[in-house]
């Protein structure tokens, strides 16, 4: 990959692969609602949205836009998803943005189009039946723009949906976004030599004037702007990587999420935490309740601190490890799921702390792992598993994890397993273990797990 040469006040970079959505700036500021039953309004003005969560209450401003609108026919666009419209919805968001702002109207048909590069004041609205095909030649998402690649400040293709320094804007309506991302994957995976010239142009004490600021050592954490005040509510998701993900650029930190009433099917996963050592931040005070999920194909629930690199050896904690505290899950259903149920993985060094799922009902292939936590607690979980594991729970230098109210049924060996000499303070209670039904590990004491009736 070729490398771009000078860029002001902002370095040397190295062009990579476009992503789905990208906001230049980086981290998520200030309050951020994604709802399917959330419409932009235009025009008028309009009252602020209170949402209540279980850490307090978030107050959302939605866009208000002019009652002004642009047809993308008027500028040109071809329906029928052959004849590239790229180059009109780029002009009729350019002539509203001149005009003061208004909606760019994407009616019914399939359009194919490039990236699309929002401005302030403006609204994308899709109406029902609209379709936004994406190219999938690479080519279309040139020239090159301001964005990050895993924390690493860079110059890279453009996201399908772009914008730096906006405000005011909206993606709105029925229609469809479809990123044809099937090529994009084979092409993370053919570019890895071209992401290690990035990493290490970021680990390089170049001039300030061409220093990539790398999210992978402590440079990384000098924006320090968490995304924070995030609620998703009364949204689907169909196949696609993951239900909701966060992470692995952690650096900022990431803290108050909250997603109600939602559904996935076919998703890799239902909820995704992910992080690594190197990327620091703080992950904390997420909820997540009345979720279900259908085919989930890998993990449901998944916490990972090892999102690259390997357990050990074990590291010095510092500025650029991680966290994970005061998560919390409620009323979740899975259903066919294709691996864990749950699955925790901290660091040796730092454990994820604070975990709480409470009324999690899982039918899945495996049932929960654990690994280098303490503080979670299982209230009224029910498992019906189909893998014949030796275990129903495997822990693995779990700390203070307590299981009330646990049921699971399969082809496991035992309800419960423990494994090294860090476990400790587990605790069953109302909980019907059978004869032989707990094994410990090498190293585990034999009062690390305690059966309460």
């Amino acid at each position: 990959m070729p490398v771009i040469p000078t860029y002001p006040g902002r370095g040397r970079f190295v062009i990579l692969r476009p992503a789905w959505i990208a906001a230049a700036a980086g981290t998520l500021a200030g309050a951020l609602l994604l709802a399917g039953t959330l419409k932009a309004h235009a025009p008028g003005p309009h009252g602020p949205v209170v949402v209540p969560t279980p850490f307090g209450e978030l107050t959302f401003k939605p866009p208000e836009f002019p009652d002004r609108t642009a047809d993308i026919r008027d500028f040109g666009a071809k329906e029928g998803g052959t004849v590239p419209a790229g180059g009109a919805i780029r002009a009729a968001v350019a002539s509203i943005a001149r005009a003061g702002g208004g909606r760019v109207e994407i009616p019914a048909g399939v359009w194919l189009t490039g990236p699309i590069h929002l401005e302030s004041d403006v609204e994308i609205h899709l109406a029902k039946g609209a379709e936004l095909r994406f190219s999938q030649d690479p080519a279309d998402y040139l020239p090159v723009v301001f964005s990050r690649h895993e924390d690493v400040e860079c110059m890279k293709y453009s996201a399908f949906i772009y914008a730096d320094g906006k405000r005011n804007i909206a993606i709105t309506g029925e229609g469809t976004l479809n990123g044809q991302g099937k090529p994009w994957w084979a092409w993370k995976t053919e570019k890895k030599a071209a992401e290690a010239l990035l990493y290490a142009m970021g680990m390089k004490d170049v001039p300030v004037q061409e220093r990539i600021f790398d999210g992978t050592d402590g440079r990384g954490l000098r924006v320090g702007k968490p995304t924070e005040n995030i609620v998703v509510r009364n949204s689907r998701g169909f196949s696609g990587h993951g239900g909701i993900v966060i992470g692995s650029e952690t650096s900022g930190g990431v803290r108050n999420v909250y997603a109600a009433d939602c559904s996935f099917e076919g998703t890799d996963r239902m909820v995704r935490i992910k992080t690594a050592r190197g990327r620091g931040g703080m992950i904390e005070n997420m909820w997540f309740r009345n979720l279900a999920g259908t085919r989930i194909l890998k993990e449901a629930l998944h916490l990972n601190m090892l999102y690259t690199g390997t357990r050990l050896p074990a590291q010095p904690p510092g500025a650029t490890t991680p966290a994970i505290r005061n998560i919390t899950f409620e009323n979740i259903t899975v259903t066919a799921g294709q691996s864990w149920a749950i699955e925790l993985l901290g660091l040796p060094e730092r454990a994820i702390e604070t975990v709480r799922f409470d009324g999690v009902t899982a039918s899945a292939k495996r049932g929960i792992h654990v690994a280098d936590a303490r503080g979670v607690t299982f209230t009224g979980v029910a498992l019906t598993l189909t893998a014949a594991d030796s275990a129903a729970v495997l822990l693995d230098e779990a700390r203070a994890a307590t299981f009330d109210r646990l049921t699971a049924d399969g082809p496991f060996g035992r309800l419960l397993q423990a494994e090294g000499a860090g476990s400790e303070a587990i605790v069953l209670r109302g909980t019907r273990v059978p004869p032989d039904g707990i094994k410990l590990g090498r190293g585990v004491k034999p009062a690390a797990v305690t059966v309460e009736r």
